[in-house]
């Protein structure tokens, strides 16, 4: 998770120095990718860690006493 943290940064960064347009929306969709790679880390590492909050986040449950 840390890596896809550091390219975030870093592809956040070439993209605010990007003086090509297509350069700065290319940096803008690999953030994008990253984020998206980021968040289904996290995902995963809830699901591992708390199954049960997962699934009651994730398939939203109905819960009955």
């Amino acid at each position: 998770m840390e890596l896809e943290r550091k390219s975030i940064d870093l592809y956040r960064t070439q993209a605010k120095q990007a003086t090509d347009y297509n350069a700065r929306e290319f940096y803008e969709f690999l953030t994008e990718e990253e984020r998206g790679h980021l968040n289904l880390l996290a995902t995963t590492l809830e699901y591992l860690d708390h199954p049960e909050s997962w699934y009651l986040a994730e398939e939203q449950w109905i819960v009955e006493g």
